[in-house]
């Protein structure tokens, strides 16, 4: 296009074309909608845009070095060749190595290590062309162990040993438990936390830190933090409480104890027809009989007491078939009796360990009445839309009443209810039922687990609770060897105990989780077989009832040691193996 000069002249096109129109040649004009203007080549639509804008726009022929503040001003992608003075600047496609001043960029084959200033060092990932001052940092196939200050680095390939204070570094073959100031690093302490069970073959008893896990006492103030952690361990009932002064009359067939094993009721086919004890300094102390007594003999598993042992129900062959209690220091007193009665002789009764639900189980349609008790006043909640189908035997509740299960002769065996307010709904039968006619049930506080003793083999039938779903558990590996009269769990489920018709007629068995292990057998076991038994649910008591003299027996756990002052390691199973000559020991991790 020949060289030329052309005066402005001004006039309005009602056109929306300006980003579009190709335009003559040379063609000057306005767009609105921009505040552009823009000259025609002829073949660009909307132009070459020469001015106007937002004034942010780096113009053809501006010298960008002579801009203020030009560090916004080139966008990744920009190509700077177009700009008219970019000899300082890299171009899309430049040779860096050919602009004229690159002093203080990298260049293509430049050694960094020939800049001034490498003080700060190059990040992993970092571009050195944009860093202000590069100069010294690490250039392309250095070794980083050249550098004047590296003792707080590591080069590639290097041995940490090397450097002139790597006292707190792992070295090469350096044993990290080895490290005088290794407390931020990787020790061989690290790996272990107090109270954690170590199996090894080495002998790390000669480290202060480690003791065997044999079961030995310690004084809870040589290992402070071990004993936190440890806490003192439960153990079953395992010594044999002197028979009180006072007994019961004749023979006993009915139990229920409070949660703590203080106070012990004992039904019985003879007048008064309930003895009820009171512990003191682990010994039963008879109290005094009610003022008013039941009306008859109590029904086998009739008598039953709150967690508290505040309320007392004895169940009896004879009207009103159940005599409510309420105590007031160590003090019985008869209540009123419920408006609604049960129907026929009680066979079983039971209350949720916070006392507000009672039931009764009888021989006779709908076979349970449920009471929620308020303040000492019984009252009859409407009898389950599903009740059981067959006379019922016994009854259990969780701790709150939420759960029950109420226990007949015919299959499937057992019901399970859930309450909702003061309704109580039938749950699906299990998919495993017991095999035979149940002798016992129990729940643990929570519900999560739920047993029944029954006379036909396995003898016991276990339960895991999901949401309101009871799964069959398996059986432990040692079962009761006769067939069992009762069973129990404590409040925790921590144990389970059962009664059974053969030497020892009493077992208890350790729980974790789904397994039962059974516990040692009690060096002074029951002289016979039980009738039933109350298992307190704090796990320290345990009442046996019986029809021979004297009747009852009972049972208190006595740790091996002084609780106040000292506590016992763990004793966990050995894994050594009799085909290894290896000797693995289990030690516990004792001090941080």
């Amino acid at each position: 296009m020949t060289a030329f000069t052309q005066d402005f002249r001004s006039q309005r096109r009602n056109y929306a074309d300006g980003t579009t129109r190709l335009g003559e040649a040379g063609r000057l004009w306005y767009e609105s909608t921009d505040s552009t203007i823009r000259v025609g080549d002829g073949t660009t639509p909307g132009g070459i845009v020469i001015g106007g804008g937002a004034f942010s726009n780096i113009l053809i022929g501006d010298n960008v070095s002579l801009l203020a503040n030009d560090a916004g001003y080139v966008t990744t992608g920009a190509n700077l060749s177009v700009f008219t003075n970019d000899a300082n600047f890299v171009a899309n496609g430049d040779n860096v190595s050919l602009l004229a001043n690159d002093a203080g960029y990298v260049t293509t084959g430049a050694n960094l290590s020939v800049f001034t200033n490498d003080a700060n060092f190059v990040a992993n990932g970092d571009n050195v062309s944009l860093l202000a001052n590069n100069a010294g940092y690490v250039a392309n196939g250095d070794n980083v162990s050249l550098l004047a200050n590296d003792a707080n680095y590591v080069a590639t390939g290097a041995n940490l040993s090397v450097f002139t204070n790597d006292a707190n570094f792992v070295a090469n073959g350096d044993n990290v438990s080895l490290l005088v100031n290794d407390a931020g690093y990787i020790t061989l302490t690290d790996v272990d936390a107090v109270g954690d069970i170590v199996a090894s073959s080495a002998d790390k008893s000669i480290d202060p830190k480690y003791l065997e896990a044999n079961g030995d006492v310690y004084l809870q103030t040589s290992y402070p933090e071990l004993f936190t952690v440890l806490g003192l361990p439960e153990y079953s009932p395992n010594t044999k409480m002197n028979t009180p002064a006072s007994l019961p009359p004749g023979a006993s067939v009915a139990a229920a104890m409070s949660d703590d094993g203080e106070y012990f009721a004992i039904g019985t086919g003879a007048p008064p027809y309930v003895t009820i004890f009171q512990e003191t300094s682990n010994t039963y102390i008879a109290l005094a009989a009610p003022t008013t007594l039941p009306p008859g003999a109590a029904s086998t598993k009739g008598t039953s007491m709150s967690g508290d042992g505040v309320y007392l129900t004895v169940g009896t062959g004879a009207p009103p078939y159940i005599t409510n209690y309420e105590r007031t220091g160590s003090t019985f007193t008869k209540l009123a009796n419920p408006v609604i009665l049960p129907p026929a002789a009680a066979a079983a009764t039971a209350y949720s360990a916070d006392g507000a639900y009672m039931a009764v189980t009888y021989g006779a349609p709908p076979y349970v009445t449920i009471y929620n008790n308020v303040a000492g006043t019984y009252t009859a909640l409407a009898t389950p839309a599903t009740p059981p189908t067959a006379a019922s035997s016994g009854v259990a509740f969780d701790a709150d009443g939420t759960y029950m299960a109420v226990l007949y002769g015919a299959p499937p065996y057992v019901t399970l209810y859930k309450r909702t307010i003061n309704v109580y709904t039938a749950l699906p039968t299990p998919a495993v039922v017991p095999t035979g006619a149940p002798s016992g049930v129990s729940f643990v506080n929570d519900a999560s687990y739920l047993a029944i003793s029954h006379p036909a083999l396995p003898y016991l039938t276990i339960y895991s609770r999901d949401a309101d779903v009871f799964t069959n558990v398996p059986n432990p590996d040692e079962m009761p060897s006769a067939a069992p009269a009762g069973v129990a769990f404590t409040g925790s489920g921590s144990f389970m105990a059962v009664i059974y018709g053969a030497p020892p007629f009493l077992d208890f068995y350790r729980v974790s989780g789904n397994a039962f292990v059974k516990e040692t057998e009690l060096v002074d076991p029951p002289s016979g077989a039980a009738t039933t038994f109350a298992l307190a649910r704090d796990h320290f008591y345990v009442g046996l009832v019986a029809a021979p003299p004297p009747y009852m027996s009972s049972y208190v756990a006595i740790p091996p040691f002084d609780v106040a002052t000292e506590f016992v390691l763990p004793a966990p199973l050995s894994i050594t193996s009799s085909i290894s000559p290896v000797r693995v020991t289990n030690y516990i991790k004792a001090k941080p």
